[in-house]
């Protein structure tokens, strides 16, 4: 194993109106197109719901998965999943996070994370794509306070991959003690403010469904 993925289930659907990881897609379950798109040699997956019970009858055939519980948040249900890979035995080099509703994420573009952290000695690399729309941020009553460069900004994506120790790390200083982050890449770089934490540019479509008509 050189690569363990944690793979986030426990979402609760709100916005979707219902378990959108059994929602059907591309001729099966988006959470079994997400699981087999990934797979791939030296890979593990950990995943983390609240109905193991559920999902394990939608792993692809023969593949076998350790399952954590999911907690309250996405954060927590991550930390879930890094605590039971740390009972199973020794941590891999590396460890990637994956929304499980992302089913079009590859192998080979969890492999071209883990190529661009070797050849520049990173400590993470995190799909990506660059935003194109005009992004204000604002105060609370929704008046314009800056516009940053749009060439500056960039939308995080899945999979998120770290050398282990660092994410093992980052969670342990956590410990779910302060508002969680929205990403996996937030939560490292907010405890070791020097880490080195890249963009890879992902041209391939990799949405994240939310909505129904996400499918």
């Amino acid at each position: 194993m050189d690569i363990a993925v944690l793979v986030a289930a426990g979402g609760s659907g709100t916005r979707f109106g219902g378990n959108k990881l059994l929602a059907q897609f591309q001729g099966e379950v988006v959470f079994t197109t997400c699981l087999r798109n990934l797979s791939g040699p030296g890979v593990k997956f950990v995943v983390a719901t609240k109905t193991p019970e559920i999902l394990a009858e939608y792993l692809p055939e023969g593949m076998e998965v350790l399952w954590a519980p999911g907690g309250d948040s996405r954060t927590a249900s991550v930390g879930n999943a890094l605590a039971e890979l740390q009972k199973s035995g020794p941590l891999p080099p590396f460890i990637a996070v994956h929304d499980a509703a992302r089913p079009l994420a590859t192998y080979a573009l969890l492999q071209q994370c883990r190529e661009r952290l070797l050849a520049e000695n990173a400590d993470g690399v995190i799909a990506a794509h660059r935003v194109t729309d005009t992004i204000h941020q604002v105060d609370e009553t929704g008046r314009i306070q800056a516009t940053p460069p749009r060439s500056l900004l960039w939308a995080a994506e899945t999979p998120q991959l770290f050398r282990s120790q660092i994410l093992w790390e980052a969670y342990q200083a956590w410990k779910g003690e302060a508002l969680p982050p929205s990403d996996d890449a937030a939560l490292v770089h907010g405890v070791f403010p020097q880490s080195r934490i890249l963009m890879l540019e992902n041209p391939q479509n990799n949405l994240k469904i939310t909505y129904r008509h996400d499918i």
